[in-house]
Formats: structure tokens, C-alpha cells, sequence
């Protein structure tokens, strides 16, 4: 139950950090290859098939990992998205939520192609915040809060 919550968590202090590091390191032709991921997801938002709209999104935050030049993020990540798929296609069935997702990436890859590191931070930090809020709302079986807004307070040794 509380596995989601603890992913959205480690991706609130990675995916942020990624976006920072990615935008003082992409290339131009990074970047290009970011825009084609971009198309790719809108075309899947346009077909509206779920598998395609699983794997444009893994591949666009696969991407930013590996833009960050942190290899151990592409690792660690990519171990943590398999894990992400159950979640995603059940959110992925509401069809508002598809051309939002796409929309935030966009921006995400516009601020690392200016190179605003900040706004490439906060924009990951808003999607993820989104994410996990939507994760919340429609698969409340499954986690109990969103992580950006619901963080837990540690209780007092004495209390253990």
C-alpha cells in the first residue's frame, strides 16, 4: 500500500534534480531527440492507446534521467518503472489526464532547452505533484496520500 507513496517520494528528490542537472548539460541535439519524444507522446495521446502512452512517458523520463549524466538514475529509475506501470494504466484510463501529462512534459523540455535549470526543477516538481495527485484520486486502493502534499511527520522515539 504504501509502495507508490515511497516512489513518488524518491522521484519528488530525483526527477527535479535530473531536470536541474539536464538543463546545464543537454545538447542541441539532445534536445531534438527530446522534441521527437514530445511528438511521439502526443501522437499516442491522439491514438489513445494506453500501452503507447505508458512507453512514450517511461522513454521521455528515461531520457531526462540520462540527460542528467547520472547514470545511476537511469539504473535506479528504470528499476522503479516497471513498478509504475499498473498505476499508470489505471490512470491513464481518464482521458483528461493524457493530453495534461504531455503538456507538463513540454514545458519540462522547453525550460532544459533555454537552459533555466530552476524552472526545469519546479516544472518536474509540479508534474510529479500532479501525478501523485491524480495516483491519489483515482487509485485510492492502492496509496494512501499524495507524497508533495501529505508528508508524514516522524513520531517522537518515546512514542515508537
Amino acid at each position: 500500500r504504501d509502495f507508490l507513496r515511497w516512489v513518488y517520494e524518491l522521484r519528488l528528490g530525483i526527477d527535479p534534480l535530473a531536470a536541474v542537472l539536464a538543463a546545464r548539460r543537454a545538447t542541441q541535439p539532445e534536445i531534438e531527440q527530446g522534441e521527437r519524444l514530445i511528438a511521439a507522446g502526443q501522437r499516442a495521446v491522439r491514438e489513445g492507446s494506453i500501452a503507447q502512452l505508458i512507453a512514450a512517458d517511461m522513454d521521455f523520463h528515461m531520457f531526462i534521467y540520462g540527460l542528467s549524466g547520472n547514470r545511476l538514475y537511469v539504473e535506479t529509475m528504470g528499476q522503479l518503472w516497471n513498478h509504475l506501470r499498473r498505476a499508470m494504466r489505471e490512470v491513464l484510463q481518464h482521458r483528461e489526464y493524457r493530453k495534461a501529462i504531455w503538456t507538463e512534459h513540454a514545458q519540462i523540455l522547453r525550460a532544459i532547452a533555454e537552459g533555466n535549470a530552476d524552472g526545469a526543477s519546479a516544472l518536474a516538481r509540479s508534474h510529479l505533484s500532479n501525478a501523485a495527485t491524480n495516483v491519489q484520486v483515482w487509485l485510492p486502493d492502492v496509496t494512501e496520500k499524495a507524497p508533495a502534499l501529505a508528508p508524514r511527520r516522524r513520531q517522537p522515539a518515546a512514542a515508537r
